[in-house]
């Protein structure tokens, strides 16, 4: 499939991938990163979600398949990076998080059922079980923290 400039929800490339931080990160951290990916990304037209447990991220980002590529090597250069796995890269016939620039599941929300909710949305099951197993993993981290 390829991105159709008449149609652009005809054909998304979807890229989701997970890392770790080279340190804790303060909430004003995340805070910046999420505002900076909100830029970029509306101005590229990639959407999508990040959810951060500990020192690890899970990123799920979509749209042009070039767009989507030039922000995860946008990504990769950030030195606050380390150690990036692609778990998930294909093209699918529709987004799963269209009207995020960038959605965000952080340590101070109430994690439980704020994930029910936004799992609850995503209708292909691969990235729904990668996003509750991330969850399961950090879940107590993340509403410790």
């Amino acid at each position: 499939m390829r991105f159709n400039r008449a149609n652009p929800e005809a054909c998304t490339y979807l890229l989701c991938y997970i890392s770790s931080a080279r340190t804790t990160l303060e909430p004003a951290d995340i805070e910046q990163i999420l505002r900076t990916s909100r830029v970029n990304n509306r101005r590229s037209g990639v959407t999508g979600l990040l959810m951060v447990g500990n020192r690890r991220f899970l990123q799920l980002l979509e749209g042009d398949e070039a767009a989507v590529r030039a922000t995860y090597d946008r990504i990769l250069g950030d030195t606050r990076h380390y150690a990036p796995v692609i778990v998930d890269q294909r093209d699918v016939d529709d987004r799963q998080f269209g009207e995020w620039d960038m959605g965000l599941v952080r340590p101070e929300d109430d994690q439980g059922q704020r994930l029910l909710a936004i799992l609850a949305t995503i209708r292909d099951a691969n990235l729904r079980a990668q996003f509750q197993g991330f969850f399961e993993i950090h879940g107590e981290r993340l509403s410790a923290a």
